[in-house]
């Protein structure tokens, strides 16, 4: 076989495989459907605070729940706890930490608590500065659409017992 003809078959192959990814990259979608609009996310307190002095400082506990959020294909990647004066971060909780303090919906469950889902909070302050007014701020994630995560705030707690 000739050395040219060597030559044209190879840029023949070369030219068709061009040919075909380009078709291939027209063809095949690129992005998933956008979020239409923001989806309606509630945030209430579930459980009243409780304070306890410990040694690291004072412990509030409390608890929040949520709207159905998943039933709109979102995930809840992570809960914080603000000072309301000073939008200071007094608890973050992501991953793991996420994953222990939050009840997901039972679907199973006829009602009560597992009609929602609970994320539970137990923010330790020095016992000297005590906030009077703390809220959460949730931040959400789509897991169908293409749509950038996007948070909630809510769940407003007075603390009767702050500067005590």
């Amino acid at each position: 076989m000739k050395k040219q003809y060597v030559y044209y078959i190879g840029f023949g192959i070369v030219v068709i495989a061009v040919i075909f990814a380009g078709l291939m990259v027209a063809t095949t979608p690129r992005t998933t459907p956008a979020l239409d609009k923001k989806p309606v996310v509630t945030i209430s307190v579930h459980e009243s605070p409780q304070m306890k002095k410990t040694n690291e400082g004072t412990v509030i506990s409390y608890a929040v729940n949520t709207s159905r959020f998943a039933d709109d294909g979102l995930d809840l990647v992570k809960a914080e706890v603000l000072d309301k004066k000073t939008d200071l971060v007094l608890l973050k909780l992501e991953g793991t930490s996420l994953t222990e303090q939050y009840t997901p919906v039972d679907p199973a469950a006829g009602t009560g608590v597992a009609d929602y889902p609970v994320i539970r909070f137990d923010v330790t302050v020095p016992s000297d500065k005590i906030p009077s007014d703390v809220f959460s701020r949730l931040t959400f994630a789509s897991k169908t659409k293409a749509a950038l995560p996007f948070m909630v705030t809510g769940g407003d707690i007075h603390l009767i017992a702050a500067g005590a």
